[in-house]
């Protein structure tokens, strides 16, 4: 089992070199991920020091079909 610390780590710096999570495609890791950025953004929240998350997310931008389904693209009245 990891700890807090050793969890932030991971997500600090864990597989740099690809572009999404786990590798050079979007997978479950980012689909859970990115939601989570969103929230945290409406909070608030300092995401400076998690440079792997921004870069993810920056990854995920960049496809179509998430920019689709973003929740700013959807009316609150359908």
């Amino acid at each position: 089992l990891m700890t807090d610390e050793r969890v932030l780590n991971w997500v600090r710096t864990a597989h740099e070199t690809t572009t999404f999570c786990l590798g050079d495609a979007p997978m479950l890791p980012d689909i859970c991920l990115i939601p989570q950025l969103y929230n945290a953004r409406r909070w608030d929240i300092d995401l400076r020091n998690m440079p792997r998350c921004r870069h993810v997310e920056a990854a995920f931008t960049a496809l179509p079909a998430f920019d689709a389904a973003h929740p700013e693209s959807f009316s609150p009245n359908g």
